[in-house]
């Protein structure tokens, strides 16, 4: 075993020599980031994002049926030099403590927004990817569905003015797409 963990930190330590080798290679002077790892913009506006917050949300089950509603916390900070959100959210779901946990970024090659969501409540991840337009970002992913446990297409809208966010989500089922849930996220002063 510690020859395995000594192994893997001299495989990261020549990696890392020779990215930075690369980088001060291509001048005399001091190593320059390559363009596409520096922070952007984006990453920027993923910084003002975060915070801690009271949130309220209804979730709808299916079209016509009754919504439910949710009441919960959240707290947004910045993670790994910038690059990256990280979101904990609690509540409580059907009578029990509900937790999920948001890693979100922006991938400055693709040019799109990239999250990861665990849940309590489920055992599976949600791979998200997404674009801005127009303020909103809406990202795409697909996740089981519950009662089938067929895979089932998902698309959500994420808008921000000021201290306060609207996540809604959309399910796709039978070919057609309904509201599944809406967050509004109120920044705590």
């Amino acid at each position: 075993m510690k020859v395995l963990s000594v192994l893997v930190l001299a495989t990261l330590a020549l990696v890392g020599a020779f990215a930075l080798g690369n980088v001060s290679a291509q001048s005399d002077e001091a190593p320059q980031m390559p363009e596409w790892m520096k922070p952007a913009k984006q990453h920027k506006e993923l910084a003002e994002s975060c915070g801690e917050f009271s949130v309220r949300g209804m979730y709808f089950p299916a079209p016509g049926a009754p919504a439910m509603e949710m009441v919960g916390t959240a707290k947004r900070e910045m993670i790994m030099n910038g690059y990256y959100v990280k979101e904990t959210f609690s509540s409580e779901w059907m009578g029990m403590p509900f937790k999920g946990t948001l890693i979100q970024g922006f991938d400055t090659l693709s040019k799109t927004y990239q999250s990861i969501w665990i849940e309590s409540a489920s055992p599976f991840m949600s791979y998200m990817v997404g674009k801005e337009k127009d303020g909103v970002i809406t990202s795409t992913f697909e996740a089981p569905d519950p009662m089938s446990g067929a895979m089932t297409k998902h698309r959500s809208t994420y808008t921000r003015d000021g201290g306060t966010s609207v996540l809604t989500m959309y399910v796709t089922k039978d070919g057609a797409e309904h509201k599944s849930m809406t967050m509004t996220y109120t920044k705590k002063k």
